[in-house]
């Protein structure tokens, strides 16, 4: 992900879902580029330079690695099956 001072870029390492403000969902999918802006959503940039960011991308995806095996031994050592988290509202 890369920040900016009026919006941000984010390049999932896995496809997700991204919740958004006002109750909006959108789909992410793994390597393909979002830009955000203060408006929400804006269309894909130009041509980018895809290998920019390469070696950043590799230690984001060892990092996820190491907390989801982390993650699944901890669980497995608590008997736990699933993480769900429930958001309570006043």
């Amino acid at each position: 992900m890369n920040s900016y001072l009026d919006g941000m870029r984010v390049t999932p390492q896995e496809n997700m879902v991204s919740h958004l403000p006002g109750d909006q969902t959108i789909e992410l999918v793994k390597g393909r580029t979002s830009s955000y802006g203060e408006n929400g959503l804006i269309p894909p940039a130009a041509a980018a330079d895809r290998g920019a960011f390469t070696e950043w991308d590799r230690w984001v995806a060892n990092r996820v690695g190491l907390r989801t095996a982390e993650t699944a031994a901890v669980m497995n050592a608590s008997g736990l099956t699933s993480l769900r988290f429930q958001a309570w509202r006043r």
